[in-house]
């Protein structure tokens, strides 16, 4: 307004309507997913330079909490706000997840004295994480293949997680005009009515629900440096590197789904335990059962007639009972000849694809090498021909990576990751966003937890607005160490180790000079050396 608006100038507009929300629209949270939103653990940082300072500093801390202390009561999550933000993160790490003040301050004694936490509650695993912090290494985003989907999947994180829940709904919104379905109502539908495990649903799931935890993962500061997908997955993995953009992955996905009604064939894969040499010995020879993916060297996907996969199975348990041999869920013989006659028809309904250069590597599960083109024909590859996670793994580790975030419903990729790390030596961290069992929250903060102690840079989430820490925090303990206070000649003459042989001890000052007595006590090899009678 007037000579002021030189320098400064606001446009005032009405705000924006507030978008109904599909999540909310579709259908009303379950009572077990609300019960499981109330019982969300909240991560808990602290650091300290040594671990002694750490198990003090945690005592310190849960002394503060102590009913009656200056922290008493005291909302966990504006206490982890304020330790995240206004703390240096130093090399020795602890993450604490607690409910509330009192499981805080019982968790961090525990902390202080050293004591697992507790032995016989089976989330031990998530509720305390310590570790020492490294140089970071490339970061990889494995993404899972179809087969680990199961219900309730992302559906505390739907209704919790704004910039997951967004993401789905921006996914939704371009995905349901072309299938005739939405993603949205396929996670919330009621156990009795899910269609998860049909082969035209679960790639479009599947999507969503990694994509979707990218995003949240992008939200804490975590992003990729590599990306790898298992068999459906690499269409995440192409869309997370920036090679095919998401209105493109909409029309992808619902034609992958939809090959399946274009092929008749009901058929099945199951994941054995075993390298493919060996199961080679045990397969049948009429071509009925395939060899669908290369996950480690002793770890392997079988595709082709659901019945001789329920007969080998059988005959691979008489043979080792303890072996690993299970049947996934899916109706659908992927990655093998069954996929042949749809061929023609899949790579005709694809069509042309906006795709370009990926902006990260991204390590074909097809080839094993970096691939860097996304057309139609190379999607067709990555349906019909084996997985070759084993190669593409492989790959990433002489890129030099070393920690491996897994995106998907469970635990699926961790395992032959590190298994094809552990047959070259290389230790590695594996890290599964969520698993299946465990609130969706509660296994993104144990995540987020495990990148933070071995040195990852995380942005906790900040303070939320109204709650306030009451006093100040304490004190990081002093790293007290004995230093020698004494002057320079006395450093010498104590510390400065054994004299020169010939020149002797320096003597004090500026000058390079040394002060040496040459006689045969000191020096009796002289001795040899005499020249007449010197």
């Amino acid at each position: 307004f007037g000579f002021g608006g030189t320098n400064a100038a606001a446009l005032l507009a009405p705000p924006p309507k507030p978008r109904s929300s599909p999540v909310h629209a579709a259908r009303s949270i379950s009572a077990d997913a609300e019960a499981t939103r109330a019982d969300a653990l909240v991560p808990v940082p602290l650091s300290a330079p040594t671990q002694q300072h750490l198990a003090a500093w945690a005592r310190r801390l849960a002394e503060a909490l102590t009913p009656g202390a200056p922290l008493s009561g005291t909302p966990v999550e504006a206490l982890a706000a304020r330790l995240a933000g206004e703390r240096d993160h130093h090399a020795f790490r602890a993450v604490v997840l607690a409910a509330h003040g009192e499981d805080l301050r019982a968790k961090l004694l525990a902390l202080a004295d050293g004591r697992d936490w507790p032995k016989a509650d089976k989330r031990a695993a998530t509720e305390l994480h310590v570790g020492r912090a490294v140089p970071p290494s490339p970061l990889v985003f494995t993404c899972t293949g179809q087969g680990g989907q199961f219900w309730n999947m992302g559906r505390d994180l739907l209704h919790s997680h704004a910039v997951f829940r967004d993401f789905v709904e921006r996914f939704d919104d371009l995905f349901a005009p072309r299938a005739g379905w939405s993603v949205v109502a396929a996670l919330l539908a009621a156990e009795h009515e899910s269609r998860l495990h049909d082969a035209a649903i679960t790639p479009a799931v599947m999507f969503c629900l990694q994509a979707g935890l990218a995003e949240a993962w992008k939200a804490l500061g975590i992003e990729p440096d590599i990306v790898i997908g298992h068999s459906f997955g690499e269409v995440t993995a192409a869309y997370l590197a920036g090679g095919i953009p998401l209105a493109d992955v909409a029309h992808l996905v619902n034609h992958r789904g939809l090959i399946r009604h274009e092929i008749r064939r009901i058929g099945g894969m199951a994941a054995i335990g075993m390298g493919a040499d060996e199961l080679a010995h045990f397969l049948p020879g009429d071509g009925s059962i395939e060899i669908g993916a290369f996950n480690a060297p002793d770890m392997v996907t079988v595709s082709g007639e659901r019945a001789a996969i329920v007969d080998l199975i059988a005959r691979l348990e008489r043979h080792d009972p303890g072996l690993l041999a299970r049947l996934l869920d899916l109706d659908f013989a992927w990655h093998s000849s069954w996929l042949d006659p749809g061929e023609a028809h899949f790579k005709d309904a694809v069509g042309a694809l906006d795709w370009q250069a990926p902006r990260l590597p991204v390590i074909s599960t097809v080839t094993g090498r970096l691939q860097s083109c996304f057309d139609a024909d190379y999607w067709w590859q990555n349906l019909r021909q084996p997985v070759r996670f084993d190669a593409a793994v492989n790959l990433a580790l002489t890129l030099g990576a070393r920690t491996f975030v897994e995106l998907g419903p469970s635990r699926t990729l961790s395992s032959p990751t590190a298994s094809v790390a552990g047959a070259r030596g290389i230790p590695v961290t594996t890290v599964s966003t969520l698993n299946r069992g465990q609130p969706d929250r509660t296994s993104f903060a144990a995540a987020a937890a495990t990148l933070h102690v071995t040195g990852r840079t995380v942005s906790w989430p900040h303070r939320p607005s109204g709650e306030r820490v009451p006093a100040a925090l304490p004190f990081l303990p002093w790293r007290l160490e004995p230093l020698w206070n004494a002057p320079e000649e006395a450093h010498r003459a104590l510390q400065g180790g054994e004299p020169h042989a010939f020149l002797g001890a320096r003597l004090p000052g500026p000058d390079w000079r040394w002060q040496s007595e040459i006689s045969l006590a000191g020096l009796p090899f002289l001795a040899d050396h005499r020249i007449g009678e010197t």
